[in-house]
């Protein structure tokens, strides 16, 4: 199991290609890490899958609806 910021690594390395969560929009404690997590997501294209979805974070739409359930989670 990653720690968050070897996590963040793997991400902007390209190591991961796509992130498996539970709850997508609760990948992280605080908007701050999510925030952390979604930018390199978005820079080297990699997918973020929950139960609730497929977010590629390239599209700003997809972006948008992981924060604002993201926004509603906490």
């Amino acid at each position: 199991m990653y720690r968050f910021p070897k996590l963040v690594a793997c991400v902007c390395n390209s190591t991961i290609g796509a992130l498996f969560c539970i709850k997508a929009s609760r990948s992280a404690r605080n908007g701050r890490d999510c925030h952390r997590l979604v930018e390199p997501c978005t820079l080297v294209g990699a997918l973020v899958i929950g139960h609730d979805g497929v977010y590629d974070l390239w599209p700003v739409n997809d972006r948008l609806l992981l924060e604002l359930r993201r926004t509603m989670s906490e």
